[in-house]
């Protein structure tokens, strides 16, 4: 379900970090549970090959304290679509850019990727939480 509400501007501060935190929260119960996984930065990502069907790059990850990498370890990556991709779906589905929209799921609500039944703003979730990029 999906219900409109007020926009990204009418949220508090308050409202607003919540949602990061609550979001950031999710992502890692998701993606990082059962894992010694945390979050990284990248301290170096620099392009090795460029063809125009194809990119090979060298990344360098800053791990935490006390860590390791080991060969065969996995790297998980969260990636956020490229502003002009929101952009052109919300102007396609007739949505102003500092939309905010509440979802929610009728079974299963603790396996969703998206925080349900809160005030969202609907380019985050664009961004950050569907693949818009993928060939249907």
């Amino acid at each position: 379900a999906l219900h409109l509400g007020k926009s990204a501007m009418e949220l508090t501060e308050h409202e607003s970090e919540l949602l990061m935190d609550e979001s950031l929260e999710r992502a890692q119960h998701c993606f990082l549970k059962k894992n010694k996984a945390f979050i990284a930065s990248f301290t170096c990502n620099r392009e090795l090959v460029t063809l125009e069907e194809r990119s090979t790059c060298h990344i360098e990850v800053a791990l935490e304290p006390g860590s390791s990498y080991r060969v065969g370890d996995h790297l998980g990556v969260w990636g956020a679509n490229p502003d002009e991709v929101v952009a052109d779906y919300l102007s396609y589905l007739n949505f102003d850019i500092d939309a905010v929209v509440t979802l929610d799921l009728p079974e299963n609500p603790r396996q969703a990727l998206v925080p349900l039944r809160k005030p969202l703003d609907l380019w985050s979730v664009l961004a950050y939480y569907v693949e818009l990029q993928q060939p249907a």
